[in-house]
Formats: C-alpha cells, sequence, structure tokens
C-alpha cells in the first residue's frame, strides 16, 4: 500500500473517531428517543466504517496498527465481551440480549462495537499529541453539552425544553449529564498535570466547568463517586512525595480534611434546605430512594441465585424484576412498575451475565490497577487511575448508557495508551515501504468487495433501516393523536418489516388506540383495534416471557369483546398469562377484575380486585379499583364506603365515573362530597352534558347556590339555548 493511501485512510479514522467524540450533542427529536437512539445508531455507523478501513490497514498491510492482545485490559476487556455473547445466546430473551431496545440501546450488538472502537483507537493512536487532541475535542464537547443544559435552565426557546430542576440538557436524564461529566473532569485534570504550557489553565477551566455541571445535575451516586475519586487521587499523591516530613504532614492534613467532610455530610442529613441549590437538597437527603434502589438490587441478586452460571441473559432484567415484582413501587404509579435495570451495574451484570461475566467485569478493574502500578511513577496516571474508579463506584448506583460509556472507553484507551512503556513512534517517521509485508494471501479486490457487502449489510439492517423505522414510529405516534386513520397508516409503514425496533413502536399502537376511546370513526377504531391486536400478538411470540406484552395484549382483547365475545376469554387467558409471569402485580388483578365484570362474573371480580389490595394495603389506586368493581357489580353502598378510602384516605382520584359516584353520595345525603365530584366532571369530561345537567340539579337540591350559579355559566360557554332551559326549570 502507497504511503498516500495509507495516511488517507488513518485521516479517515482519526476524523471518525472525533465525530464519535461529539456524538454527546446529538439528537433527533423525530425520533422514539431522541436523546439515546440516535447517538448510538450513528456511534455504530461510524464504528462499522472506521473499523473496516482499519482491518483492511491492520490484517492486509501494516502489522504496526494490530493492537497488543496480550495486554491485560485488552485481553480482559476482550474477554468481558465474549461473557456478553455467551450470556446473550444462552439467555431466555436472545433477541433482546442482542438488539436492547430504543430506549436503553445497550445490548450485546452495542457492546461488541464499544469494544471494537476501543481496539481501532489504541491501534491507531500513535503519538502524545494525537491522544491530547482527542482528549480536547471530549472537553470541548462536555463543556458544549453543559452549555446546552444552562440555555435550557435559562429556557432558551430553540433548545428541546427539560422541565426537570436537575441538568438535562441533550443526555435527557441529570444522572448521565453527571456521569458524563465525571468522566471529563478528570480528563481536564489529567491534561492540566500533562500539558507544560499556558493551555493548561484552560483545561482547569474545563475541569471547573465539569465539576459546576455535576453539581447541577445533582446526582447523588456521581458527586459520591467524584468525592471518593479526588480523595484517591489526592492521597497517591501525597504519598509520592518524596519529602518525607511532607509527606507526613500533608498526609495528616488529608486525613484531616476527609474526616471534615464526612462529618458534615453526615450531619446535613435530614435537614431542610428548600431554597438552596438542588444538589445541596439531594445530598441532605442520600437515604431519599433508597429502599426502591435495594429492593431492585435484591430482585437481581435474587435472578442470580437462581440462574448463577451465565445470568438471565443480558438486557433480560425486566424479566427478573418481573418475576420478583414488589407490590410497594407502585406507591409512585404505574410509570415507576417497570424497571428494565437494577440501576447498579454490578447486580446488572451479575444477574445477567451470570458469575463469569461478572468476574470478567471485575478483571478489567484489576487490569487497570496492574497496569498502574508499572506506571505509578507518572503523577499524571494517577487521574486516569482515579476516572475508572470514580465510574465504577457511580455504577454502583446507575447503569451504562451510550454517552458516559463512549467516554468511559474513549478513558481506558487514553489509560492504555499513556501507560504504555512500549509507545510506537510516530507512522511517518518510518519509511512505509519497509512496514509493509501483507500478512494475509487474500487479493485486495476479493477484501474490499467482502468488506464492502458485510459493511453495506450491517448499516442498513442494523442502524439505517431501524433508524427509518424509528421516525416514522414518531410520526405515527404524534398524527395519531390528532387523526387516527392517518396515524395507523404510519404505524403500518413503520411495522412492515422486520427490525429491533418493533417491539416498542407495537406498544405505541397499542396506547394510541387504547386512549381514543371515543373515535369518531367507529370503523376506523375497530380496524385500528384489531391492528394493534395482530401487532401486540407478534410481541408475545418474540418475547414470550415478557408480562408487559401479555398485559397489552389482555387488555387490548378486552376493548376488542365488544366486536368478538371471544375476544373475552382471549383476553383472560393473556392477563392469566402476565399473571404467571409477574405473580404480584397489581396492575394485572385490575385488568383481570374488569374482564370478570365485562363476563358478568361479579364475585370474581371483586375477590381479584381485593386481592391488588391485599398485596399492598396502603396504594390508593388499588382501593380506587375496588370501589369501581363494586360500583358495577351493582353494590353502592359498599362502593362508597371503598371511595371514600380511596379518595379521602388514599389521596387517589381517576377520572370517569365522577357522575356515578356522585349519585352515590347524593343517595347518601352527602352533597358536599357529591358536588366535589361534579366539579371533577366539569372539569375532566366537558363534553358529558348529560352529566353537567345531573349536576345542576344535583346543586339545587343540595341548597347551593354557588355551585349552581358556576355549573349553569360553564354550561352557557356551549350551549346557550340549555342553559336558558334549565333556569328555566330551576326556577
Amino acid at each position: 500500500m502507497r504511503k498516500d493511501w495509507q495516511n488517507l485512510l488513518l485521516k479517515i479514522i482519526y476524523f471518525g473517531n472525533i465525530l464519535i467524540l461529539f456524538l454527546p450533542l446529538l439528537v433527533l427529536k423525530k425520533t422514539i428517543f431522541p436523546f439515546v437512539f440516535p447517538k448510538v445508531i450513528f456511534f455504530r455507523i461510524i464504528v462499522e466504517i472506521i473499523f473496516f478501513l482499519w482491518l483492511g490497514l491492520a490484517l492486509l498491510y501494516n502489522k504496526e496498527f494490530r493492537p497488543n492482545l496480550r495486554n491485560p485490559l485488552v485481553l480482559s476487556l476482550s474477554i468481558f465481551i465474549f461473557a456478553l455473547v455467551l450470556s446473550g445466546i444462552f439467555g431466555l430473551d436472545v433477541y433482546r440480549s442482542f438488539f436492547s431496545n430504543q430506549e436503553r440501546m445497550t445490548g450485546v450488538i452495542t457492546w461488541i462495537h464499544f469494544w471494537l472502537w476501543f481496539l481501532v483507537l489504541i491501534s491507531v493512536i500513535k503519538t502524545q499529541k494525537q491522544i491530547k487532541f482527542l482528549i480536547w475535542a471530549s472537553l470541548v464537547v462536555c463543556f458544549l453539552v453543559g452549555i446546552y443544559g444552562l440555555g435550557q435552565k435559562l429556557g432558551l426557546q430553540f433548545l428541546i425544553k427539560q422541565d426537570q430542576a436537575r441538568l438535562c440538557s441533550t443526555l435527557g436524564n441529570p444522572i448521565f449529564v453527571g456521569a458524563y461529566a465525571l468522566i471529563n473532569f478528570f480528563l481536564a485534570c489529567f491534561i492540566f498535570v500533562e500539558e507544560k504550557t499556558k493551555w493548561r489553565f484552560l483545561a482547569l477551566f474545563f475541569a471547573l466547568f465539569s465539576f459546576l455541571i455535576i453539581l447541577l445535575s445533582a446526582s447523588r451516586g456521581v458527586i459520591l463517586s467524584l468525592i471518593i475519586g479526588l480523595i484517591l487521587c489526592l492521597g497517591l499523591l501525597v504519598f509520592q512525595i518524596k519529602n518525607r516530613k511532607k509527606r507526613i504532614i500533608l498526609g495528616l492534613v488529608f486525613i484531616g480534611a476527609i474526616i471534615v467532610l464526612t462529618a458534615g455530610i453526615i450531619l446535613i442529613q435530614g435537614r431542610n434546605f428548600a431554597h438552596s441549590p438542588v444538589f445541596l437538597q439531594r445530598i441532605s437527603h442520600l437515604m431519599a430512594s433508597a429502599q426502591d434502589r435495594l429492593n431492585a438490587w435484591e430482585m437481581g441478586i435474587n435472578g442470580f441465585l437462581e440462574r448463577p452460571v451465565l445470568g438471565w441473559g443480558w438486557e433480560n432484567y425486566n424479566l427478573i424484576y418481573n418475576k420478583y415484582y414488589n407490590p410497594s413501587y407502585l406507591k409512585k404509579g404505574l410509570g415507576a412498575t417497570w424497571f428494565d435495570h437494577s440501576h447498579n451495574q454490578l447486580i446488572d451484570i451479575l444477574s445477567l451475565s451470570g458469575i463469569i461475566g461478572f468476574f470478567s467485569y471485575l478483571l478489567i478493574f484489576l487490569s487497570v490497577f496492574w497496569i498502574w502500578r508499572q506506571n505509578k511513577n507518572k503523577k499524571s496516571i494517577n487521574f486516569l487511575l482515579s476516572l475508572v474508579v470514580a465510574y465504577f463506584i457511580q455504577n454502583i448506583f446507575v447503569f451504562d448508557t451510550p454517552a458516559p460509556l463512549i467516554g468511559f472507553f474513549f478513558s481506558l484507551a487514553v489509560f492504555y495508551l499513556v501507560s504504555d512503556k512500549n509507545k510506537r513512534e510516530q507512522v511517518s517517521k518510518v519509511p512505509v515501504d519497509n512496514r509493509e509485508t501483507k500478512q494475509i494471501n487474500l487479493p485486495l479486490p476479493i477484501f474490499v468487495l467482502f468488506s464492502l457487502i458485510v459493511l453495506i449489510f450491517c448499516l442498513w439492517n442494523f442502524n439505517i433501516l431501524p433508524l427509518i423505522k424509528s421516525c416514522q414510529g414518531y410520526q405515527a405516534t404524534q398524527i395519531s393523536k390528532i387523526d387516527l386513520e392517518r396515524g395507523l397508516a404510519w404505524f403500518s409503514k413503520s411495522l412492515n418489516s422486520t427490525s429491533f425496533t418493533n417491539p416498542e413502536i407495537r406498544c405505541l399502537l397499542s396506547e394510541a388506540v387504547s386512549k381514543n376511546i371515543n373515535p369518531e370513526n367507529k370503523d376506523i377504531y375497530n380496524s385500528g383495534l384489531s391492528f394493534a391486536i395482530q401487532e401486540m400478538k407478534k410481541n408475545v411470540e418474540e418475547h414470550p416471557l415478557d408480562a408487559r406484552y401479555w398485559l397489552y395484549l389482555g387488555e387490548l382483547y378486552g376493548l376488542a369483546a365488544s366486536l368478538d365475545k371471544e375476544n373475552l376469554s382471549l383476553a383472560e387467558s393473556s392477563l392469566k398469562k402476565a399473571l404467571e409471569l409477574s405473580p404480584q402485580r397489581q396492575e394485572i388483578y385490575y385488568a383481570l377484575s374488569r374482564i370478570s365484570i365485562l363476563k358478568k362474573d361479579f364475585d370474581k371480580a371483586l375477590d381479584l380486585a381485593r386481592k391488588a389490595v391485599i398485596l399492598q394495603g396502603d396504594i390508593g389506586m388499588s382501593w380506587w379499583n375496588l370501589g369501581i368493581i363494586y360500583l358495577l357489580s351493582g353494590k353502592e353502598e359498599e362502593s362508597g364506603k371503598i371511595f371514600e378510602k380511596a379518595v379521602w384516605g388514599k389521596h387517589y382520584y381517576e377520572p370517569g365515573y365522577d357522575k356515578y359516584i356522585a349519585q352515590i353520595y347524593q343517595k347518601a345525603g352527602d352533597y358536599g362530597k357529591a358536588l366535589y365530584f361534579c366539579d371533577k366532571l366539569f372539569k375532566n369530561s366537558p363534553d358529558d352534558v348529560q352529566g353537567q345537567v345531573f349536576c345542576v340539579f344535583l346543586a339545587k337540591q343540595g341548597g347551593n347556590s354557588e355551585k349552581l350559579s358556576s355549573y349553569l355559566s360553564k354550561i352557557q360557554e356551549k350551549h346557550e339555548d340549555l342553559a336558558r332551559q334549565l333556569k328555566a326549570q330551576i326556577q
């Protein structure tokens, strides 16, 4: 290969590496999960391109661009990736293990891409100048991520709006922002020590700015990890001081500072800092969400004990969570009851890839320590070691996500390159002709043709097609809110071919149809309902162990009961399957009780609703559902007592039954509570004219002239003639 061709390939690969470091800034609004999905899609596209370019460079012509596979870090990382592959192959849901979903995008295939990128980085980066330039690029991107987040806080209209008090920026979650800034904080410190020019002060600025972003993200796990990382780094620097007297004095000061800091954190626990910065409020309540995390960790441990060798399969924590689901999670609403990670990367790895994956993961960090010991006299490497340790600590409280993973794998590559005692000289300094030796007898045209075929296949099937499908699914979701028929056409287009994006888009289709409970065109609605059922059946066929898909299918069958009574039996069997997979999930009991009501089996419906209450007695939603079942069973007096418990005892309410509950209190002579639900009716059901008329007469009957006048005024806004007639009747 001529020198100019070699240099061209190297430049393309190098440019690709820079593009990857800029991906944390990427957000595509018109995808299902705009903060995560597009980042990984474009990451994989770039990695696949530069990998095949590097492969030709390394295998066919120049062995200088091959990685040292005997290096402990390379070896341990390769073993871990192999363990993930094994766990995926022998896991319970192979498809999900390898492809994950649009929300997470951290399946085995993505991890393989991170591993390949690491190999490319350590193989083509030859000089300290190149290493520093890439680090500077990462620091600039982190700065821009922070600026974007600050712009959101200032309310700049052209940025994606975020309502959280904490910084979300282009990563969509403050925890991810904090983890990403944590990595770049230590990289900036590394550059500050390494750089001998005035640019080192710019690195110091980036370090301070990253520190600010960490505080604004207010992630307790990240802040704790930062503190531990700094303690480790400063401790190593103090220990490396050659002057014994200085070392002892600074060591004592350092220990004293740790004691003061620890005491301060302990003393502020439980104190009210309502008007203080968010990070201080959260640090003062370190145990605020501890129970939820501990429950999720316990489930992961139970999953590991059940399948200890290779685990449940990568990305299959949802199966563990469903099986060992704790009913107390419903206290925070239905949205908090579908975990797909334990919020502890170590427990995720232990439960999903078994003891083999867990020890291979620990081996990565042990190899980092081993390499550090060989280079511990180099002070700047302490910051890289502290980075790795801090990242490990923060992973105890969260799970790996794409943007922080980009930073972490890049940091591992930097650690490898900086610590390599046998650093290779610049390729350009060595005559190319002397270095070019064919290693494989495969002719170049055949290699190029084969590589192009594989590359095009991977780019299209694993990246470009899913990206198109996600965009179509987003369009379908948005359009169906205003035009169900057009929305269904977009859903059909998005689901017309095989892609790993399909399961989530099918769920969105199910939700779009389910929420359209009062369609203008019944035929279109029924057609959409049948379409949703057919697609959800595909989900349960592809992922038969996922309780969520069975629940969705059962609910869809229940909605279709008016089309065919046989759907009631299908609904019940689907929901029973969901209950087998998640036996303590109240939501399934709610759905089963409603199906029993439709089948006129009122005793069974009440029994199911009571079981949901027994699972966790302080959940208002369960009491509300029990009240509805009593109401639909014709037991109004009992339902009134249950609603009393749900609404005024547990402070829970759902719209939809306001008129009927008001009637219950009317019969009981409690007009105050009856009118309370009339207020809800006017707010939540503005088109329920019949219910509004009932409330007018109820207000008259209860002698509440203020409510009567208010109700008549609201009716008059839309129905003047009706309001006039009501006034005449009342008078």
